[in-house]
């Protein structure tokens, strides 16, 4: 099955970044998820490029984070093969969505509008709370 560049649920990671009190290099950040297990957010070895894919050696050794649906089941699995990659470099912290669809012509984005949130449109959501209070957070998002 090969990835769609396009979104099929809404899915929504919740992510807690919090810096480790042991030595940086080897657990440089972590991450709870809504289970409240942290999982490492490892160190891209080899350069990324920005260019919409996720092919390049540094993601090969990254592990996949456990996802699950804002809408319609919250809180269940993902309806479609869904992986989700986060690694960090010196400057950036990376994320690489592959996100599956067996109905490719279904996939719904009902306006090209800036900043339009509509529930009937799928789309893709990394929400950051950075100052771990479950309130405040930083979201980037797209159709």
């Amino acid at each position: 099955m090969r990835p769609v560049r396009s979104v099929t649920a809404l899915l929504i990671l919740t992510a807690f970044f919090v810096c480790p009190a042991g030595p940086q290099e080897k657990n440089p950040l972590s991450i709870a998820t809504r289970s409240e297990t942290p999982v490492s957010i490892q160190r891209l070895r080899s350069p990324v490029t920005f260019d919409g894919l996720s092919e390049e050696d540094a993601w090969r050794n990254i592990q996949v984070l456990p996802m699950v649906m804002m809408t319609p089941n919250f809180g269940f699995p993902p309806s479609e093969k869904t992986e989700l990659k986060v690694g960090f470099d010196d400057e950036y912290l990376w994320v690489a969505g592959r996100l599956y669809d067996r109905e490719p012509a279904r996939i719904q984005a009902r306006s090209k509008k800036r900043d339009l949130q509509e529930a009937s449109s799928d789309f893709f959501a990394v929400i950051i709370d950075t100052f771990n209070d479950k309130e405040n957070a930083l979201a980037f998002a797209t159709t």
